[in-house]
């Protein structure tokens, strides 16, 4: 199994670490102590062999562990996935979670119980809806984030990467901010290595996003709504099984 991000191991992944200083710096709220309830950490704790996804739409080729996926298919927890180049696979989870995988990606699957688990972005693109109660880890090459009944994008960019598509048409990538992620709706705990719990949160009513420098993960750029769109989560929201995640907030 591959390990998550060229920086972190799993456990080293979970450790957060930040006073008052560096918050400040990145615009984010220290979390009161009172407000880290969350174990992200235990949620390596226990694996579930059987817990998995199932795959809801399949655009192009897809794989899980190099065998070919088709719409139906189960897609088990220590899956890899990966979706070729200008395809997409959208993944239902057993809590009714879903997410929808970008061509040219590689994601990493860990599922440690129902409702809660690790989606590891190696490369590429990930649009995600977690219901409330479901308790997920977007990892990546840089800063990790914990997501809690909420919408977030996450995109690693290729060096070959320059631009983004906003609403407004092409905007240039900054220089050494290969690492992206919005909080399209709700909240997010920031996580970086060093100590065991988050040390920042970030709330969004609609489309909060930033580079993040795989450098230095404490330095961010406020930066558009790039390479995804309301209608794509309105349209992913469309095919959770199950109770359907909120989507009053969304603007078309």
């Amino acid at each position: 199994m591959p390990p998550l991000g060229p920086r972190f191991t799993r456990r080293t992944l979970l450790r957060a670490g930040a006073g008052a200083s560096l918050a400040a710096a990145l615009g984010t709220t220290v979390l009161p102590r009172e407000a880290q309830a969350i174990d992200w950490e235990g949620l390596f704790s226990k694996r579930m062999p059987n817990e998995g996804g199932k795959v809801k739409e399949l655009v192009g080729q897809a794989s899980a562990n190099g065998k070919a996926l088709r719409v139906g298919d189960k897609v088990a927890s220590g899956a890899l996935v990966k979706v070729a180049p200008g395809g997409r696979c959208v993944v239902s989870l057993e809590d009714g979670s879903i997410f929808t995988v970008f061509g040219g990606s590689t994601l990493e699957l860990l599922l440690s119980e129902m409702s809660a688990g690790v989606l590891n972005l190696v490369a590429g693109a990930l649009l995600l809806v977690v219901n409330t109660g479901g308790r997920y880890l977007v990892a990546g090459s840089t800063a990790s984030f914990g997501i809690k009944g909420t919408v977030v994008y996450r995109q690693v960019f290729s060096p070959e990467q320059h631009t983004g598509q906003s609403m407004d048409g092409l905007v240039q990538i900054p220089t050494g901010f290969s690492d992206y992620f919005c909080t399209c709706h709700g909240q997010v705990e920031w996580l970086l290595s060093g100590r065991n719990t988050p040390y920042a949160q970030t709330n969004a009513q609609h489309h909060d996003a930033y580079y993040v420098n795989p450098a230095d993960p404490t330095v961010r750029l406020h930066a558009p709504m790039l390479n995804h769109n309301d209608e794509e989560i309105r349209r992913l929201v469309d095919m959770q099984e199950g109770t359907k995640h909120e989507i009053s907030w969304l603007r078309s």
